[in-house]
């Protein structure tokens, strides 16, 4: 299963999201993220705070490893377009992809990892993330006219539907909302690039593993 996190809006989540999206799959099957963001916070998380020191997969444990999308060196749309396949060929159940917030590069990933599931996190108080899902849903409103059909899923963070839906552009394929995941920065920024562990590791949070779980295998 290819599963990717997306926003052409830095700061909104997506990074969070791959990360726990990771760690269910990584309990369901042999998983890697692919980092494709510059700042690789997910990668990072699973390294501890460490940065990435080769282009290679690192291994994590038996059923968890990471990759960064981009070369260490600087990576043209051609080179890019061979990393992507590249990594698309490994032999992992499952590949989650966090992009970069460049919009860009980002459509280019959506066009060519074939995504099974697209997963679109927005938060309360981040007018960008918002303005910024026109362009995201006419990316995915594309590729759809390839025919693939991914599901696509819209994740709140702090925010209800009703504050999201006019920001959102007339399209011909299905989407659904995600359960709230709620908007606590401090306790998700200790758990991002503090502690390094799981939300649902702290108290009153254990229920968002099946949230997180729910965003994959829920309806």
């Amino acid at each position: 299963m290819k599963i990717l996190c997306i926003n052409f809006k830095g700061g909104v989540g997506k990074s969070t999201t791959a990360v726990h999206i990771t760690g269910v799959m990584s309990g369901i099957g042999n998983t890697l993220l692919v980092d494709g963001d510059r700042q690789v916070n997910s990668y990072s998380f699973f390294l501890r705070g460490d940065l990435p020191q080769t282009d290679k997969v690192v291994e994590i444990s038996n059923s968890l490893s990471v990759i960064t999308l981009n070369s260490l060196s600087p990576t043209s749309r051609h080179a890019l377009s061979q990393r992507i396949s590249k990594i698309g060929k490994l032999k992992f159940e499952h590949l989650v992809f966090d992009t970069t917030p460049d919009a860009f590069s980002a459509a280019q990933i959506i066009s060519e990892i074939e995504p099974d599931i697209i997963l679109v996190p927005v938060k309360y108080g981040d007018e960008g993330g918002l303005i910024q899902l026109r362009h995201v849903f006419n990316s995915i409103q594309a590729l759809i006219a390839t025919g693939l059909n991914p599901v696509v899923k819209i994740v709140p963070i702090g925010i209800d539907e009703g504050s999201i839906i006019p920001f959102l552009p007339a399209v011909t394929f299905s989407f659904s909302f995600t359960d709230l995941i709620p908007a606590d920065p401090l306790v998700f920024g200790m758990a991002m690039f503090r502690d390094f562990e799981y939300i649902w590791t702290y108290a009153g949070y254990e229920y968002l593993y099946d949230v997180y779980y729910n965003m994959i295998f829920g309806k």
